[in-house]
């Protein structure tokens, strides 16, 4: 994920804006339906916009049933430099 960002942060503009919306939680798992999920905490994911100059400026946190049927935590945050 780290490097990830990285690329997505010079991707932006000098004024851009970063949004990101991720299910919450720790680990790695497969859903019902197959679908790989590596999952973060807000924390983690604070911390990794702060190691490339990113900073949060919007956040929310929800919790919804997915396509295979469960309720599963998630977040959605908007970042920049």
């Amino acid at each position: 994920m780290p490097a990830h960002l990285a690329r997505l942060k010079t991707a932006l503009r000098s004024d851009g804006r970063l949004h990101l919306g991720l299910k919450e939680g720790t680990g790695e798992a497969r859903d019902s339906l197959g679908r790989f999920y590596t999952y973060y905490t807000v924390a983690e994911i604070r911390e990794l916009l702060a190691q490339i100059g990113l900073s949060v400026s919007d956040l929310r946190t929800g919790a919804d049933k997915g396509l295979d049927g469960t309720v599963a935590a998630w977040f959605t945050l908007t970042a920049h430099g």
